[in-house]
């Protein structure tokens, strides 16, 4: 059973994520898309910083960190986030949030075919509840 905690974060994060891509759209027509990106990713960058900050968790990587956080900062930061914004522009909303909606699936297949993470029952259900 979720707490109540729980249950406001889970409808907090349903309503920023399902309004997050017509306010993209929207945004769009103002703002080029790799500004609009660089605006939002430092704004998130800077929030987090200081969550966690507050929170008093360690916050410099390590010498040895360095090599994991390029390596998946790369194509989640050049990837994703590059190329879904342009989608966004280039889309409708519906259509794009579509890709963005079924992104956790192509993650779990592709963790499986190039990374060798195990295709799990408990990850194929969570990638079909995505799709449903």
């Amino acid at each position: 059973m979720l707490s109540r905690a729980q249950a406001l974060g889970l409808v907090a994060l349903t309503l920023m994520w399902g309004v997050n891509w017509p306010v993209m759209k929207l945004s769009l027509q103002e703002l080029s898309p790799l500004f609009f990106r660089a605006v939002t990713m430092t704004g998130g960058a800077l929030w987090l910083f200081a969550f966690y900050r507050w929170r008093g968790v360690r916050l410099p990587p390590r010498r040895s960190e360095w090599r994991s956080i390029v390596t998946l900062a790369l194509p989640n930061m050049l990837g994703w986030h590059t190329l879904a914004i342009f989608g966004v522009a280039a889309l409708a909303s519906g259509r794009a949030a579509i890709l963005g909606f079924t992104m956790p699936v192509w993650t779990v297949l592709l963790g499986a075919l190039f990374f060798g993470q195990p295709l799990t029952r408990r990850t194929s259900v969570a990638a079909l509840a995505v799709v449903r």
